[in-house]
Formats: structure tokens, C-alpha cells, sequence
């Protein structure tokens, strides 16, 4: 339980601190900034969210099955890039942004997010084996 708390507090740390800067240099950068600014903060919540629950669902995977933990991870990987795809959809077809600024703020942060996720799974399974109790 230690492992996954202190996932969850590196996750939202890092969520917050990368969120903060994002939204920082945003209008530092772009002429869309004012469109784009105002969905930052969202977009961080939800991949926040959407990976603290994801490898939630990997750590009690190792609990209980650690034998399925590699294949629980890449089906929630699939699972959370079909959701994103989904939640990118309404902002591609709204025509107010541009879709390649949206694609990229977005894509950018989700794939450290799963860089993350995909260190501490891989940590998960190669320095720890789950306690049995029988």
C-alpha cells in the first residue's frame, strides 16, 4: 500500500507542477494561448485521474494476480488511449481551436504521465514480489 500512496503523490506533484508550467508558458508561446489556457487545468486533472487509476487497478493486479500485471498494463494502456481519443474528439470537431495545438498540448503530457506509469510498473515487477498471506 506504501508503493501505491506514494505513486499517487509522486503523480499529483508531478501533475501540478507540470500543469503550472504548462499553463505558465502557454501564452509566453502561442497566439492561441487564450483559447487553449483555459483547458489546460482540465486536462491535467483528467490525466492525472486517468493514470492514478490505472495503475491502481496494475497494483492490485500485482496483489492479487501477479502473473497478469504485464497484460493488465497493456490493456489499460489501450483502454486509456481509446478514452483520450474520445475526450480529444469533442475539442477536434468544435473547429475553435486549432486541432494540431490541441493534439500536441495534450499528447505531450499524457505520454509522460505513461512514461511514469510505465516506470513504476516496471519497478512494481522486477524489485518486488507481493506479499502472500495464507
Amino acid at each position: 500500500m506504501k508503493k501505491l500512496l506514494s505513486y499517487w503523490l509522486l503523480l499529483v506533484t508531478l501533475g501540478l507542477a507540470l500543469g503550472s508550467l504548462h499553463i505558465w508558458a502557454v501564452p509566453q508561446i502561442l497566439a492561441v494561448a487564450e483559447e487553449l489556457q483555459e483547458h489546460l487545468g482540465a486536462l491535467y486533472i483528467y490525466l492525472t485521474l486517468l493514470h492514478g487509476i490505472a495503475y491502481s487497478l496494475i497494483w492490485w493486479v500485482w496483489k492479487n494476480a501477479f502473473g497478469k500485471t504485464g497484460f493488465a498494463f497493456l490493456a489499460l494502456s489501450l483502454l486509456k488511449l481509446m478514452i483520450s481519443v474520445g475526450v480529444l474528439y469533442p475539442y477536434l470537431q468544435a473547429g475553435s481551436l486549432r486541432a494540431e495545438a490541441v493534439v500536441l498540448h495534450f499528447m505531450v503530457p499524457y505520454f509522460i504521465f505513461l512514461l511514469l506509469e510505465l516506470g513504476a510498473t516496471y519497478r512494481l515487477l522486477s524489485h518486488f514480489t507481493p506479499a502472500r498471506s495464507t
